[in-house]
């Protein structure tokens, strides 16, 4: 748990796919650029918008911990060597 609410992930991937995937391609024309910005956006938004749903609901916060961060760089090194 950890403060992370059920579903938060589908629905933040949900407005961002709507909201910012194409401002990015847009903006950077770079391939490998491209998806390592994806996932770190995409971690550091499903963080921030499970603090807003903790705001929200009067719950605790999520924790941000060195795993996350590390779970953060090892998917953004994957992205980009792999793809």
């Amino acid at each position: 748990d950890k403060g992370f609410f059920l579903f938060s992930s589908i629905i933040f991937f949900a407005f961002f796919y709507l909201i910012a995937v194409e401002n990015i391609i847009k903006l950077f024309h770079c391939k490998k650029c491209i998806l390592t910005i994806f996932v770190v956006s995409g971690y550091i938004g499903i963080y921030l918008f499970n603090v807003f749903l903790s705001i929200i609901f009067e719950t605790e916060l999520p924790q941000f911990g060195i795993e996350y961060l590390i779970y953060m760089i090892i998917d953004s090194l994957i992205a980009f060597m792999v793809f």
